[in-house]
């Protein structure tokens, strides 16, 4: 008895989902796991963020997930532009343009189908081994190991790759203020993420 006007609009929840750079649930945990995963903090040290929150009305009214100290939100925000700097990293942003076009192409020439996404790693690439130029270019890619970066395109297998740039400016508590609006250094840190430039070509290679 769920009404569609009830689920089709995330900011009806921005505890779950909001708009960003705010913090929500769903930022908040691929954050926190990246932490670990990514070795940048300790159980303990997550666990320590974790408790500092707080569920907050924020400087637009709204409910938010905000910090308590201004302590905590700074060891938050600099190891999540740390975790941001992974998403769109070179190496990152080359593999998955790469693996998207082995896919389009396996597509193309109903190797997989859509429902094929649904199914598992292990049985897509099955899947993508009867086919031989498929084959060819999905064990190619399982070796790549290094990026070269041009700002000319030398050929075609040099490539511009544009991704969107995840970040957080969580909201303290005490101040009433997004922590860039605290902290300069913070501010400096999220805006040279931000400004960075994606400008440039990217080639994979295997030794």
């Amino acid at each position: 008895n769920i009404k569609v006007s009830e689920v089709d609009n995330y900011h009806l929840y921005p505890i779950a989902d909001n708009s960003t750079p705010n913090l929500s649930a769903d930022r908040l945990e691929y954050t926190l796991s990246n932490f670990y995963n990514f070795n940048f903090l300790s159980i303990n040290e997550i666990k320590d963020i974790y408790n500092d929150l707080k569920v907050e009305k924020n400087e637009f009214n709204e409910d938010e997930i905000c910090f308590s100290s201004l302590e905590k939100a700074k060891l938050f925000t600099i190891n999540m532009i740390k975790n941001s700097k992974i998403y769109v990293g070179d190496e990152d942003r080359y593999s998955m343009e790469i693996l998207s076009k082995i896919l389009l192409l396996a597509l193309n020439k109903n190797i997989i189908t859509e429902s094929d996404f649904y199914t598992t790693e292990k049985d897509i690439i099955k899947k993508l081994y009867l086919d031989s130029e498929i084959k060819d270019k999905f064990i190619n890619f399982t070796k790549l190991n290094k990026v070269i970066i041009s700002n000319k395109q030398i050929d075609d297998s040099y490539i511009k790759i544009f991704a969107k740039k995840r970040y957080i400016d969580p909201f303290v508590i005490p101040y009433k203020k997004r922590i860039s609006q605290i902290d300069k250094d913070i501010k400096k840190l999220i805006d040279d993420f931000v400004n960075s430039s994606q400008n440039y070509y990217i080639k994979g290679i295997y030794n």
